[in-house]
């Protein structure tokens, strides 16, 4: 016959246990129940103080995160001291200090673009609208994400890149009021410089979209024994589309150039 009296006796113990810590228990949750109401209210009390910053709604979702996390952490080892009054403030950082290497471990390239995201947010290096150019990619600014920030190609493609990568790497912003400088070079041959240089900085000139504060300038880059090799320089508004731009002043010079090819060349 199966005696369960030690199963019995076990289970009494355990039953007035949990009757004599019951005002524990109680205490625990109603401080863990404090604890997440606060967390609730940190989103706004952020918000509020973040509302004059520029990226003041992501900035404001991230640390709003961060700081409800800690808060309920913090809500949630209170309580355990509560409930279990054997546990010490040092268990309870060694068992934090655990917990956090593990998840460190298992998480730790979210955890480093979070990181970057929340640096990123803090120091704007760029902004919303602004142009980035990082590891072979080049867009406009659409999203600056916990994780990730987003860009928007001239293709239209959209291009995920990891906080991480942005922090830690050399980034060229182009912001919308900032102009920018573009320069391309051709070929000269056959042509006397004097003659199509005018023509040059005329035609470039009178692109569409080029500056004519600073002016244009046609430099010559290198010479060979037959021919000159011009760099062609002007300046457009930053939102100005780059590759636009030199098809353009391309155009323009090969129409200067085929003219002067044609006309007949003074003799020596």
């Amino acid at each position: 016959m199966v005696d369960f009296s030690l199963a019995l006796k076990r289970a009494h113990t355990l039953l007035a246990s949990l009757v004599a810590n019951l005002p524990n228990i109680l205490v625990g949750l109603l401080v863990l129940t404090a604890f997440v109401l606060i967390s609730r209210l940190v989103p706004k009390i952020i918000g509020r103080l973040l509302s004059g910053h520029r990226n003041a709604q992501n900035l404001s979702y991230v640390l709003s995160r961060l700081a409800s996390w800690v808060v309920v952490t913090a809500g949630v080892f209170l309580s355990l001291s509560l409930v279990v009054p054997s546990l010490s403030v040092g268990d309870l950082v060694q068992l934090l200090g655990v917990t956090s290497v593990a998840v460190g471990f298992a998480f730790r390239d979210i955890f480093q673009n979070f990181l970057a995201g929340i640096l990123l947010l803090l120091t704007q290096p760029f902004s919303l609208g602004d142009r980035i150019q990082v590891k072979g990619y080049e867009g406009r600014v659409e999203d600056i994400q916990t994780r990730a920030t987003r860009i928007r190609s001239d293709e239209g493609e959209t291009v995920i890149i990891p906080n991480a990568t942005l922090f830690t790497e050399s980034v060229v912003v182009r912001r919308p009021y900032q102009n920018r400088r573009l320069e391309v070079d051709v070929n000269l041959k056959g042509v006397a410089l004097e003659r199509v240089r005018p023509a040059l900085l005329e035609a470039v000139r009178r692109v569409p979209g080029v500056l004519h504060e600073p002016p244009p300038q046609v430099l010559v880059a290198a010479i060979a024994p037959d021919s000159l090799t011009l760099r062609l320089r002007w300046w457009i508004l930053g939102g100005t589309n780059g590759l636009e731009s030199k098809d353009r002043v391309l155009e323009a010079a090969q129409r200067v150039l085929a003219q002067a090819a044609a006309q007949p060349q003074p003799s020596a």
